[in-house]
């Protein structure tokens, strides 16, 4: 394996480190009780600013670390281009899916934690705009390294 092919494999392995670690002390500091509770107030402001700004490192991190291994220019722009084709991917398989999602019952004001893993959802223009906000933060990373 080239020194290219594996800075942008070690990128993304960081990007998916980051997040799974940064999730996870999200997840135990808040417990499931406060994670989860759902209200107009927190769902949005924290499910969509907080889980943007972890992605946005996430993607600085992977960035930078690809830069650092490659030692070419070049090298995190392929790094970008996998984000966002991967990402783009992604959100046409869940936009398609129809709709599918978690069914809340009347009055419910916590959701279990596996259900909000596996039946989760997000609005449709957080799916579509993540994969450029990866890309970005991944060009971002890249330019901090000083590639």
């Amino acid at each position: 394996m080239s020194r290219e092919t594996s800075a942008v494999v070690l990128g993304l392995i960081m990007m998916l480190v980051f997040m799974f670690v940064s999730l996870s002390v999200v997840y135990l500091l808040l417990n499931p009780v406060g994670l989860y509770f759902i209200s107009a107030a927190t769902e949005g402001l924290f499910a969509t600013i907080g889980s943007m700004a972890l992605a946005l490192l996430a993607a600085i991190a992977g960035g930078w670390v690809c830069a650092a291994i490659a030692g070419q220019a070049g090298t995190p722009k392929v790094l970008a281009m996998a984000v966002l084709v991967l990402g783009l991917l992604l959100a046409a398989r869940v936009l398609t899916s129809g709709g599918e999602g978690m069914e809340r019952e009347q009055g419910a004001t916590i959701l279990p934690i596996l259900n909000v893993l596996t039946q989760g959802w997000q609005q449709s223009w957080i799916v579509l705009l993540s994969p450029f906000i990866g890309a970005t933060g991944v060009l971002a990373g890249a330019r901090l390294k000083g590639s």
